[in-house]
């Protein structure tokens, strides 16, 4: 953020990136899947987005992928992410991204996180935000994918209106942990 750009400012620039990621990602679709998690979970990537916290876009991201790989389109929850994500070398980026972020790596292990000197946390920070653009697009990717235009919620998941990212939705009558 530059010194001559308030923080409304960037946020409202921060909004029309997102709404265009997203308004590309959605094509015609009135609606889309999402379980309920994956509905919680998105509400706080356009939150973490706008407010430039690119490493919870990132790891938000995935795990609206994992929970709409799971709940929606093939109801495993046992196997692991990189059976489910087959081939497809956009998830596996992102699944080798979010482990980077939440799980500690030996010291001079090759990095997908630091693309400047550690020394500069800044230069590192700012670097993520083409990371987190794409994160996001791969979610909205998912959960679009095998929606059909116009489609209605199967009872499985959350019906989202398309209008705006803004998320509301009625309520899922499947319950975790049941």
């Amino acid at each position: 953020m530059t010194a001559n750009r308030s923080n409304d400012e960037v946020r409202t620039t921060r909004q029309g990136r997102l709404d265009e990621i997203h308004s590309r990602e959605r094509k015609s679709y009135r609606a889309l899947m999402l379980s309920t998690q994956g509905l919680l979970l998105l509400r706080d990537i356009e939150l973490s987005f706008c407010a430039g916290a690119w490493l919870s876009v990132i790891v938000l991201s995935y795990a609206v992928v994992d929970a709409t790989l799971r709940d929606i389109e093939t109801g495993d929850y046992k196997s692991k992410a990189a059976d489910l994500y087959g081939e497809n070398e956009d998830l596996d980026w992102l699944r080798r991204l979010r482990n980077e972020l939440v799980h500690v790596l030996p010291p001079g292990s090759p990095s997908l996180v630091w693309k400047h000197s550690p020394n500069d946390l800044v230069a590192c920070h700012a670097a993520l935000e083409a990371d987190a653009c794409r994160a996001v697009t791969l979610a909205y990717k998912a959960i679009y994918a095998n929606v059909e235009p116009n489609s209605r919620s199967n009872g499985r998941a959350a019906e989202v209106p398309a209008s705006s990212t803004a998320v509301a939705a009625r309520r899922s009558p499947r319950r975790y942990g049941s």
